[in-house]
């Protein structure tokens, strides 16, 4: 039982906290500990003081103590989820987000839609519905949670509710430049080019340095064939963020088409691109034995491992290689996978699912696997690596 000497120490701690004292705070909690290590109130505020002086491995260590001591304490699950959130470890987010709302169903909408937004980032697409549903139960005038169910209808390819909740977040925050650029790629999905031009130049103009929405103009404007004015919006998204490797690739792309292109200058615009965003890349060690006799592994890294031109150009390919001299990899990035994705499956060796890699922890994939001759299979296009 909690002494009356620990609870005047406590309460002392909390207003050390609230005044922004958080190292005095932090202090005070832990001399409290040391006299009631079962205190689980105090392992979590421990943890709030140590994620506001950025300590934040051991804020984690702080909250886990809590929930250890404590299993139905819905607060500290929470605070732990906010703080995994925060560090991008989506999957035990998403765990610890879980256990809150199982523990309290009287948790916020925010805290559902912060489920929602970690079930996401780790495909747990339908129980991000679920998630995002509960937050608008909730509080039906939620744009936030509209806006990101709209983009998980979106990545289940379920158009019209994307659309339909992007409309109605829209309605509530009409001076959302997000919210106008998720709706305008949904549009731009569905062959609706006329409303996705109208919404991606509502997002620029309610956030002209959004350099997103020029690019996602770009794109729509690309598709309706105004090549000149498709390029000067990446060239603005570019102005705006140099470091836009996708916009910078929807040029080089739409430079394809444009008639004043010749192949000297798509090899200048291919090579400005790789100065830009490549050349600086750390290279890694390339550890392959250099033995005559054995394998060669061949690695194909794409999104249109599916039915797709890409895909479908490549079979025949897959299907014709020598198997007993070289080893082949496939290194998927597929969003929806179809009968055709599981037809590749069949023709390679090994089969890799890496759509929620990171570019860096893919080239790292790639180099463990010991691959001898990688072939990029996307180049400027959507999807690409």
């Amino acid at each position: 039982m909690t002494q009356p000497r620990d609870m005047d120490q406590f309460a002392t701690a909390n207003r050390f906290y609230a005044a922004g004292k958080f190292a005095e705070a932090a202090g005070l909690y832990r001399e409290i500990i040391e006299t009631r290590p079962d205190f689980a109130e105090a392992h979590n505020n421990l943890g709030n003081a140590l994620v506001a002086a950025g300590n934040l491995d051991e804020a984690i260590e702080s909250y886990r103590q809590a929930t250890q001591l404590r299993d139905n304490f819905a607060e500290a699950y929470h605070n732990l989820g906010a703080l995994l959130q925060r560090m991008k470890r989506w999957g035990e987010a998403a765990e610890a987000y879980q256990n809150a709302v199982r523990l309290d169903a009287n948790l916020p909408a925010e805290v559902h839609n912060q489920l929602g937004i970690v079930l996401t980032r780790t495909h747990q697409r339908q129980t991000a519905v679920a998630a995002f549903h509960r937050a608008l139960e909730l509080r039906p005038d939620f744009p936030e949670a509209l806006n990101n169910l709209g983009n998980v209808y979106h990545q289940l390819q379920q158009a019209g509710e994307a659309i339909a909740c992007f409309r109605r977040a829209a309605a509530l925050r009409p001076d959302s430049a997000e919210i106008f650029n998720n709706l305008g790629n949904v549009y731009k999905e569905t062959g609706q080019l006329d409303h996705a031009l109208a919404a991606h130049h509502r997002a620029t103009e309610l956030r002209p340095t959004y350099a997103d929405a020029f690019n996602n103009l770009g794109n729509t404007l690309k598709d309706t064939r105004r090549l000149k004015q498709a390029l000067a919006c990446y060239d603005k998204a570019l102005s705006l963020d140099p470091t836009h490797h996708v916009a910078h690739s929807g040029k080089v792309y739409t430079l394809h088409f444009h008639p004043d292109s010749t192949p000297q200058s798509l090899a200048e615009a291919h090579r400005e691109w790789s100065l830009q965003h490549a050349n600086s890349l750390a290279r890694m060690k390339h550890r392959n034995a250099r033995d005559a006799n054995r394998k060669l592994r061949i690695g194909y890294v794409s999104p249109d491992f599916r039915d797709h031109v890409v895909g479908r150009f490549l079979q025949p390919l897959l299907e014709h290689h020598d198997h007993t001299q070289f080893e082949i990899y496939g290194y998927a990035s597929v969003a929806h996978a179809d009968n055709e994705t599981q037809n590749f499956k069949s023709l390679v060796n090994v089969w890799r699912d890496v759509g929620m890699l990171s570019d860096e922890r893919l080239a790292q994939v790639i180099n463990e696997d010991e691959i001898d001759i990688l072939v990029d299979l996307t180049l400027h296009m959507a999807g690409s690596r």
